[in-house]
This record gives structure tokens, C-alpha cells and sequence, in this order.
């Protein structure tokens, strides 16, 4: 007996709608907006109507929480493109880093993790190290590393797993 097929969610496109996915576009293609915090409120301000948690902004892209779900929207061509790289990354880069559920370019649809601190950062400097050397058998990272800084780039699932939650920049 075959399994039944289950259908795929699109959250993507449960939540925006084809209006908010063009204002968005507008946004990220926008002259006028100059820097990334213009960009940031540019897009929090199209979204206030959506039950949304801002979480960071980024070099390329910025964070939300929407029901569970991290949301990384992408602010320029780069964060589109590291938007795509990790969609193209998680399945075959478990467990180690956050899972990619789908993408359209402008904005992945991510596990949701929690934030390690700078001290458990430091405290798993053997168990991040162990997660790089199997990750470089097949993949270049160009901003994750053991320096204190990158401790942002971390995170642990509710089971204590630790994860990268950043890896936009990996080929």
C-alpha cells in the first residue's frame, strides 16, 4: 500500500498576499531607501497589519517571527541571494543548521531556534568546531567562524541541538 500524499504548506503564500509580495519588492528595488534601517521600516510598516515580531536585521536581509516561523526577507539582490543558498542548503546540511521550509527568493520561511548566548558560545567552542570540519568537507562558509562575534550565527532547537541559524553565504 502506497503512503497518501500530503500537500505542502505555502506559507508564503497563506500569509502574503500578491500585493504584499509586490510592496515588498518595491521596497528591496526602492532608490530612495539608501541603507538597511530605511529598508526595515519601510518593510515593518508595509507588514503592520500581519501579527509579526521583528527579530534582527542583517547585512542582506532581516528577521520576523510570524506564527512560529522565522521569515528572513531579503533587503537587496545579496539577501536574495543568500535567501536561495540556504534554501538550496538545508536538506542536505541537517542537522546542523536551521531547516529551510521554502523560498521564492524574497523571503525563506526557517525553523524557528533559540539564540545561544556569547558564553554558550564560548562553552561549545569543541562541538561548533566538530559541526565546521563536517560541514567544510562540502561546503565554504564565509561568515560563520569561532570568533566571539559570530556567536549570533548560532542557536539551539528546544531539544538542545545546537544549529547554525545563518548560512546565507555558503557555495
Amino acid at each position: 500500500m502506497s503512503k497518501p500524499i500530503t500537500k505542502a504548506r505555502h506559507r508564503i503564500h497563506e500569509i502574503y498576499s500578491q500585493e504584499k509580495l509586490e510592496g515588498l519588492w518595491k521596497i528591496i528595488r526602492n532608490p530612495t531607501l539608501t541603507n538597511n534601517d530605511m529598508r526595515i521600516d519601510a518593510v515593518l510598516d508595509h507588514l503592520k497589519d500581519l501579527d509579526v515580531t521583528f527579530i534582527a536585521g542583517g547585512t542582506n536581509r532581516m528577521t520576523i517571527l510570524i506564527e512560529d516561523y522565522i521569515h528572513k526577507i531579503a533587503l537587496d539582490s545579496r539577501g536574495i541571494r543568500d535567501n536561495w543558498n540556504e534554501f538550496n542548503t538545508s536538506v542536505d546540511a541537517q542537522p546542523y543548521v536551521t531547516k529551510t521550509y521554502e523560498s521564492n527568493g524574497l523571503i525563506d520561511v526557517a525553523e524557528y531556534v533559540n539564540l545561544i548566548s556569547r558564553e554558550e558560545f564560548i562553552d561549545s567552542q569543541d562541538h561548533i568546531r566538530a559541526m565546521l570540519e563536517y560541514l567544510a568537507e562540502d561546503w565554504l562558509f564565509c561568515d560563520i567562524s569561532l570568533k566571539p562575534k559570530n556567536f549570533v550565527n548560532f542557536g539551539h532547537r528546544d531539544n538542545g541541538d545546537l544549529v547554525i541559524l545563518d548560512y546565507g553565504l555558503t557555495n
